[in-house]
């Protein structure tokens, strides 16, 4: 009779006539941990978890902290500090607005300068009319009938207004004069054009000497002159002052040239030129004598009439 096999349960998990599986599986992973290495590891894994704990508690306690300093802390102050600064927040600053500079220089000519023609009675320009009311003083009404004529010359006189603000500091430092042409004075005739005293002249004088080639600073009428430059005249104070400029060139010549003032405004340099070499400047030199007479308004024909003196043509205005 054959011998009877017990049959085997495959369920159970295990092999036959063995240990089961998952429990030789146990034993080694547990074998494996139970070793130094692994236990090493184990402990730094731990040691930085305590680690990470314990600094996010820190971070928490330092923003804690941080924000009860900010809500204790005072606030800032508003208060102007320095020029037109403000520190803070919400402020309102009024500036001292700066003084505007009123600084001016202008070379004008004098109120009372007549011209010289160069030509013939019957070759002489008809001037503007002149009214009743500027028959003793009509310069300014005939400057540009006189300049913008080739044949006028006028005197070498000037006169150069200067004007300061606070805060501003003007000085003239050099006048000087360039000759472009000089040509024997032939037959002239005088244009008079103002008529009157001018007093007595307080402020400064600036003489210009062509022939010597001098620049001469005087104070009003005093005998104290002083060469010019080093001299100079300066208005650093709000006002105005006037200064007159008078040429002297050698007698019987007619000239062409260019007066040059140097000055200096708030510190900047500042030349002010009349005449070039296109239109240059035309003036005659010292008159010798001869006629006193003179050309100007005639009030009954309304033209150009001869006066021998000026008590003459004073006779024949209007009343």
């Amino acid at each position: 009779m054959p011998e009877s096999v017990e049959p085997v349960d495959m369920s159970s998990g295990r092999a036959e006539g063995g240990t089961p599986p998952v429990d030789a599986a146990r034993r080694r992973a547990n074998t494996w941990l139970g070793r130094p290495l692994w236990q090493g590891v184990g402990a730094m894994i731990g040691l930085g978890s305590l680690i990470l704990t314990l600094a996010i508690a820190c971070d928490e306690r330092a923003r804690s902290s941080a924000d009860e300093n900010k809500s204790s802390a005072p606030p800032v102050q508003q208060q102007i500090v320095g020029n037109c600064n403000g520190q803070g927040v919400d402020i309102e600053i009024n500036c001292p607005a700066s003084p505007v500079s009123r600084a001016e220089l202008v070379l004008s000519h004098p109120e009372l300068s007549g011209a010289v023609f160069a030509g013939r009675p019957e070759e002489l320009p008809t001037p503007p009319e002149v009214s009743v009311s500027n028959a003793r003083a009509h310069c300014d009404e005939w400057r540009e009938w006189m300049d913008g004529n080739p044949r006028m010359y006028r005197p070498l006189a000037f006169t150069l207004g200067m004007s300061a603000g606070e805060q501003d500091l003007v000085a003239v430092r050099r006048v000087g004069v360039k000759i472009f042409k000089r040509t024997p004075m032939a037959a002239t005739i005088a244009i008079g054009c103002g008529h009157g005293g001018d007093g007595v002249w307080e402020g400064y004088t600036i003489m210009v000497d062509t022939v010597r080639s001098t620049t001469i600073l005087q104070k009003g009428d005093s005998d104290q002159r002083s060469r010019m430059p080093p001299a100079s005249v300066s208005l650093g104070d709000p006002g105005y002052l006037s200064v007159s400029i008078i040429g002297r060139s050698a007698p019987g010549y007619l000239y062409e040239g260019q007066v040059v003032i140097d000055a200096m405004v708030n510190g900047d340099d500042k030349r002010i030129v009349k005449g070039t070499t296109d239109e240059p400047f035309r003036w005659y030199g010292e008159t010798t004598g001869g006629d006193a007479g003179f050309y100007d308004w005639n009030f009954s024909s309304r033209k150009l009439a001869y006066y021998a003196d000026e008590p003459e043509y004073l006779d024949q205005i209007p009343e």
